[in-house]
C-alpha cells in the first residue's frame, strides 16, 4: 500500500500461485468465479479505480493481481478479508506528522484454526532445545573465567572451518562441553525429522510463517518513517521507504526467543556471529529457569503484538 502525502492510497494485492499449493488453487478458483475476498473487500471499502489481472499466462497463471486507490487508509479494516485488527490513522497538522495504528483484536486463522497442534510441538520443542541453551550457557561460564579459549572453542563448534585455518586444542574438560552441546542440538533437529504422525504439529510449526495477519501488508511512503514497532524495511523491496508487519519463521522465532547472551548465541553454532569479535567479548549468558518459561517466551514471538505502530512526516504544504 502506498500511502500518498494527503493520506490517501493505492493498494495492490498479489497473490502468487504455487502449483502444488492448494490454498493458490482455491484462490485461483474464486478469483475466476468472481469470488476473489481482495475484491469483494474492495468494494466494501468502497475503493476506485479498481483494476485486476491474471499475472502470467492463462492457461499457467502465476499469480494474481488487483490494485485501486483508497480515499483513507482506515479503509483497511472494510477491505481486508480478515477484519481482525482496527486500523487507525492520526494526524498531526502542526508537526505534519501522521500516525498508523494496527489494533489487533484476534489471532490471524492459522493460528486459531492450529493452536493446539502448534501448542502441543512447542512443548515438545521447549524441553530439548531447553537442554541445548544450557549446554551453550555451559560454554559461555567456562569462557567468562577463561577467556583466552574462545577462539578454540568457537572453531570446534562452528559450521563451517576454513581451509588452513589455525588449528586447536582442547582440554578434555572443554573437549566434554563440546559433546555434549553437540549431542543436544543433535536432538532438537531431530524433533523435526521424526516421521511419526505425532511430529505433523513439529512440521507445521517448521513450515509456518508468524504474523498479525494470514498474509503480508506493507506500506509504501514518500519518507523515511520516524519510528515503528512491529515494522521492519525488507533488504530487497524495490521501493525506499517501504515498512511491512514483521513476519517471523521458526528460525526467527527461536533466535528472538533465546535468553540474552554476549556474543548471540546461534543456533546449531555456539555463536550466531561467525566474525565476532571475541576478544572484547563478556560471555555472559542468561538462563530460563524451566521448560515452561521458555514456552512462554516462544509463544511471545508468535503472538501477534497488541499494537503496531508506524509514524512518518508528509511534506509540508500538502494538507491532510
Amino acid at each position: 500500500m502506498e500511502i500518498h502525502d494527503d493520506l490517501t492510497a493505492r493498494i495492490t494485492v498479489t497473490t502468487q500461485l504455487a502449483a502444488e499449493d492448494s490454498g493458490a488453487r482455491e484462490a485461483l478458483e474464486d478469483y475466476r468465479r468472481g469470488r476473489d475476498p481482495w475484491l469483494r473487500g474492495l468494494e466494501r471499502a468502497g475503493a476506485t479505480h479498481v483494476q485486476h489481472q491474471l499475472l502470467g499466462s492463462h492457461a499457467a497463471p502465476e499469480g494474481i493481481e488487483r490494485q485501486a486507490a483508497l480515499e483513507t487508509v482506515d479503509a483497511l479494516v472494510k477491505f481486508m478479508p480478515d477484519a481482525i485488527a482496527n486500523v487507525r490513522l492520526l494526524s498531526d497538522a502542526e508537526r505534519s506528522q501522521a500516525t498508523l495504528e494496527l489494533i489487533h483484536i484476534d489471532r490471524p486463522a492459522f493460528l486459531r484454526d492450529n493452536h493446539r497442534k502448534l501448542a502441543i510441538a512447542i512443548g515438545r520443542l521447549a524441553p530439548v532445545w531447553l537442554i541445548a541453551l544450557d549446554r551453550a550457557c555451559d560454554i559461555y561460564d567456562h569462557l567468562a573465567e577463561s577467556p583466552s579459549r574462545a577462539p578454540a572453542l568457537h572453531r570446534e563448534l562452528s559450521e563451517d572451518t576454513p581451509e588452513g585455518a589455525e588449528v586447536y586444542l582442547l582440554t578434555p574438560a572443554e573437549a566434554t562441553m563440546a559433546r555434549r552441546y553437540r549431542k543436544a542440538w543433535s536432538d532438537v533437529e531431530s524433533l523435526f525429522e521424526d516421521e511419526e504422525e505425532e511430529s505433523e504439529g513439529m512440521r507445521l510449526l517448521l513450515a509456518a510463517r508468524f504474523g498479525p495477519f494470514d498474509h503480508d501488508l506493507c506500506f509504501d511512503l514518500q519518507d523515511e518513517a520516524e519510528s515503528s514497532r512491529g515494522f521492519e524495511r525488507p533488504e530487497e523491496s524495490g521501493h525506499p521507504h517501504r515498512y511491512c508487519v514483521v513476519v517471523k519463521n521458526l528460525e526467527q522465532v527461536m533466535l528472538d526467543g533465546r535468553p540474552r547472551s554476549d556474543p548471540p548465541l546461534g543456533l546449531g553454532s555456539l555463536i550466531e556471529d561467525p566474525n565476532a569479535p571475541l576478544a572484547e567479548a563478556g560471555f555472559s549468558c542468561e538462563r530460563y529457569g524451566d521448560a515452561r518459561e521458555l514456552e512462554r517466551a516462544l509463544w511471545d514471538q508468535i503472538e501477534p503484538l497488541p499494537r503496531y505502530e508506524l509514524v512518518w512526516k508528509w511534506h509540508t504544504g500538502t494538507g491532510v
